[in-house]
């Protein structure tokens, strides 16, 4: 099981781990309601990105997959993240046991198809790398940009419902054998 995140690369953007000096970026990113509205329904203060930081890293040490930090190749700029996780949340159906793909782009960066970038590029590889024959992912029903992506990416809607009270679909992906 590898225990931190592989690099990887794209066009346009270097996916590597989480970094300390990520975090004024982070918190930017999760402060920004264009960000946190799908995400945590409010802002983050710094120190709980801080901890949401540290909850993606520590992905890695204890599933053998996690988040990767996208990061813009021209400037060098936290542009997002995007990985895969296995959050336990509780939601029906359930999900447990299904690495559940998720993505959040700081939002300087939107509508220039960096999400499909990293995303294409992380779907790889966990094609190679997972176990199983599924992926999940949940997003929030209102956020017609990333269920778009999803679907682009080979994700089928199997379930609506609420997680946090907030209306989600529950989306699964068969992994090519």
């Amino acid at each position: 099981m590898n225990r931190s995140a592989p690099s990887l690369a794209t066009e346009r953007l270097n996916l590597r781990g989480l970094k300390a000096s990520d975090l004024a970026a982070f918190h930017a990113m999760y402060a920004d309601p264009l960000v946190y509205n799908f995400l945590t329904g409010k802002p983050l203060s710094r120190e709980e990105a801080w901890a949401r930081m540290l909850r993606l890293a520590g992905l890695w040490e204890l599933s053998g997959y996690g988040y990767w930090a996208l990061e813009d190749k021209a400037s060098g700029t936290l542009a997002g993240i995007a990985g895969f996780a296995e959050f336990h949340r509780t939601i029906t159906p359930d999900i447990s046991g299904k690495p559940e793909f998720g993505w959040a782009l700081a939002s300087p960066y939107h509508g220039k198809k960096l999400s499909t970038e990293a995303v294409t590029a992380i779907q790889a590889w966990g094609d190679k790398e997972l176990a199983g024959p599924e992926t999940s992912c949940i997003v929030a029903a209102r956020n017609t940009v990333s269920i778009h992506l999803a679907k682009k990416i080979g994700f089928k809607t199997i379930a609506e419902g609420p997680y946090n009270d907030v209306p989600h679909l529950v989306l699964l992906r068969q992994r090519p054998s």
